[in-house]
């Protein structure tokens, strides 16, 4: 896995996201006391002060069935967004700079004090089945659509996502097919 070799640097709203032609260091990412994955930090985006890490995650280079991008706050304070190979490469579209924003949306509401508890699946598919919307989810999408000003282009991104949802074919997956789906559909309508 190589940086690419060509300018990435866009702006979502006034903030600068900035790409290296390097990768700067490897952090390890903990998902449980027994799961962890490697990444690579390749840029920053300041924002009011605070930089905030742009990382790929190493081993991603063939496509998923739904973009992986996240972010999460380190035992130091530090904040990473964090995506596969394909949200890299594609950055350059805007429906990938949507996803960009989204997760930016969630550090943003944090850093306001908008801080909402950890949900595992079953809380979140309680909610889709209650038909409620997401608060969490719904505070980084009102975060994202002020930093791209645009609603129409922020909900084809969200539309993008069901339609690569809908590609998850395996019975297991069934539940978290609907519940996701309906959680986006749950945010699409709040936007709208």
């Amino acid at each position: 896995m190589k940086p690419l070799n060509k300018k990435m640097d866009f702006n979502i709203g006034q903030y600068k996201v900035k790409f290296n032609n390097e990768f700067k260091r490897k952090i390890e990412i903990k998902e449980s006391p027994t799961s962890q994955f490697d990444i690579l930090e390749i840029g920053s985006i300041e924002y009011s002060g605070v930089s905030i890490v742009l990382a790929l995650r190493k081993d991603t280079e063939d496509k998923a069935i739904v973009p992986f991008i996240a972010e999460t706050k380190m035992p130091n304070g530090e904040f990473i967004i964090m995506f596969d190979y394909e949200c890299y490469t594609n950055f350059n579209q805007q429906i990938y700079r949507c996803y960009l924003a989204h997760e930016l949306g969630h550090i943003i509401s944090e850093l306001n004090k908008n801080v909402f508890p950890y949900q595992t699946f079953e809380e979140k598919e309680k909610e889709v089945l209650e038909k409620k919307l997401n608060a969490n989810e719904n505070f980084a999408d009102i975060e994202a659509l002020k930093l791209i000003g645009n609603k129409n282009t922020y909900i084809k991104s969200l539309e993008y996502l069901i339609e690569r949802i809908s590609d998850f074919n395996d019975e297991e997956d069934l539940r978290l097919k609907l519940t996701m789906t309906e959680s986006i559909k749950l945010r699409i309508r709040a936007l709208k």
